[in-house]
């Protein structure tokens, strides 16, 4: 009988351990979205993004930009690789992130474009390697959810 009741306290003490460890993971995942969320909301990352929508066109107007307005763009997409590095390694949920992402993600990757590649001429091919990853995984969302994205420049 004393075996019994010491099996069944071992158990249910594994069940909580595991129901436990289960929890805390879904938590942290989402405070760490909830952390990246409010970076991509900031005040400084949505006004990198409209000056990208607004002044980037091509090289020459990457070219053209104040030091001020090319790091406000560049810390806008940065954050974007931060995204795409944590949906990389699973720290947060797909699903969380394309369905709230996936249309900004595609849009700020199409008519970013020509900084995208004033970056990669700059730094190498591999920079912003995970942003690239994460447009790729945003355009699939879209065109596989029928998600229309509005490409016109502001």
């Amino acid at each position: 009988m004393t075996a019994i009741v010491t099996i069944s306290l071992a158990s249910l003490a594994l069940l909580v351990s595991t129901f436990t460890f289960i929890d805390t993971h879904r938590r942290h995942r989402r405070d760490t979205y909830l952390k990246i969320y409010e970076l991509l909301i900031s005040e400084d990352r949505q006004y990198g993004r409209q000056l990208l929508f607004q002044k980037v066109t091509d090289e020459e107007s990457v070219s053209a930009l104040t030091t001020k307005e090319y790091r406000l763009i560049n810390r806008a997409l940065s954050t974007y690789e931060l995204l795409g590095l944590f949906l990389s390694r699973k720290y947060i949920s797909s699903e969380d992130v394309m369905t709230v992402w996936a249309r900004p993600i595609c849009r700020a990757w199409k008519l970013g474009n020509a900084f995208v590649q004033h970056r990669q001429a700059y730094i190498g091919p591999t920079a912003w390697r995970y942003y690239e990853e994460l447009a790729g995984k945003a355009l699939e969302y879209v065109d596989k959810s029928n998600v229309e994205v509005n490409y016109n420049r502001f």
